[in-house]
């Protein structure tokens, strides 16, 4: 068993890091990781390679948080269930 790691969102991270070129991550797939991951695998790695994805993924994107929702966010600690959308609640 490991820690569940989540965006303040729900959402996955998934794509550059903007002020860090060359740093490309894929994260915050929550307890849905083995079915994320081979396919955001695949887009990270057209990304890296061409540096585009067959598909829209900027909502994925590590930059769409702004500097005060990061700090507030780290600054915080919350559960799953107070995430305002969580597709695995049953």
């Amino acid at each position: 068993m490991g820690i569940i790691c989540f965006s303040v969102d729900g959402e996955p991270v998934l794509g550059e890091v903007k002020p860090l070129p060359g740093l490309y991550v894929g994260t915050a797939f929550h307890s849905g990781g083995f079915a994320y991951n081979p396919v955001a695998g695949v887009l990270l790695a057209d990304l890296v390679v061409d540096g585009k994805t067959p598909i829209d993924i900027s909502g994925f994107s590590p930059d769409r948080f702004g500097e005060s929702d990061v700090d507030d966010y780290l600054g915080t600690t919350i559960s799953q269930s107070q995430l305002p959308y969580d597709k695995h609640r049953h």
